[in-house]
């Protein structure tokens, strides 16, 4: 199970909590960010799972009157990709030009063959 847009895999409990819901997973604002969206096309997507992740964030010790960097939780939602294609295409946002196209190239081809022609153009 991965992030599909920065390609890093889940890990820890996080596994667990994904296992039986697809495979490739990202966060609200990676999926924006992913396809290039406004926000509106996802209106109405449902994230599949809770994560959490341990930072380490600065805070105050009035004991000590001296910043200390403490671990703490981080929570966020993923979405599973397909759900993400599926919502677009229910908003009218059809990320494939034609049928043909759709049925000719598997998901993560079709956004490979996407960020070349960009970066090429």
């Amino acid at each position: 199970m991965i992030n599909f847009t920065t390609q890093q895999p889940y890990q820890g409990s996080n596994i667990d909590e994904l296992d039986g819901l697809g495979n490739e997973f990202c966060t609200f604002r990676q999926a924006v960010q992913y396809f290039n969206l406004t926000g509106k096309e996802l209106a109405g997507a449902k994230s599949c799972a809770r994560l959490m992740k341990v930072v380490e964030k600065e805070v105050f010790n009035k004991l000590t009157n001296k910043k200390e960097k403490k671990k703490v939780p981080f929570y966020f939602n993923v979405f599973e990709k397909n759900h993400l294609i599926e919502t677009m295409k229910k908003n009218g946002h059809d990320i494939f030009a034609n049928k043909q196209e759709e049925e000719s190239y598997d998901i993560a081809s079709y956004y490979c063959n996407q960020l070349l022609t960009k970066e090429g153009a």
